[in-house]
């Protein structure tokens, strides 16, 4: 099973960089004055890698391997080899660690069918320590982050959209 990144995550990511492409365009028009591209530029490059990283994020299962693509490399952990799993709660997503002896990768809570892939670790590991914590997973608070992050992508969009309209009708 192969699992990536939301589709409306990555639709609304994908909108913002073109969005910020035409408010640059709009910037072109304004007497900002030469600070207005550094700024443009560092928000380019952020959105653009923050898009490259979203579609190269992939969450690979097979059998008893979680193997895990990014822009930082790809990695793969056994599922019976999993000595601890862990969450960071961010802002907008919960990052699920998991470690063997040796390394550990990050699986998102971004990725479409998040729940299925804690399913599947439920099903391959014995540990009853390590179920219980993936017992304590709550769908519903991964599913209110999710939200929260589409939401701040729409607002994102509709603030450079309304900042490039602006530049345009000055």
């Amino acid at each position: 099973m192969s699992f990536r990144v939301k589709k409306s995550i990555l639709v609304l990511s994908v909108l913002l960089l073109l969005n910020i492409i035409i408010y640059g365009i709009s910037l072109t028009i304004t007497n900002f004055g030469p600070a207005k591209y550094v700024v443009l530029t560092v928000l380019f490059i952020l959105v653009l890698l923050n898009v490259v990283a979203f579609f190269m994020n992939e969450v690979i299962l097979k059998e008893d391997l979680v193997y895990v693509k990014s822009l930082y490399g790809s990695r793969g952990i056994k599922i019976p080899e999993i000595a601890e799993i862990s969450y960071i709660p961010l802002k907008g997503r919960i990052l699920m660690m998991l470690s063997d002896k040796d390394k550990f990768v990050f699986v998102s809570s971004m990725m479409d069918g998040f729940g299925d892939i804690v399913e599947y670790l439920k099903k391959g590991i014995k540990d009853e320590n390590l179920l219980n914590i993936l017992n304590e997973v709550r769908l519903d608070v991964i599913s209110h982050k999710n939200k929260m992050v589409v939401l701040f992508l729409i607002v994102l969009n509709i603030v450079v959209i309304g900042s490039y309209i602006y530049n345009f009708l000055l």
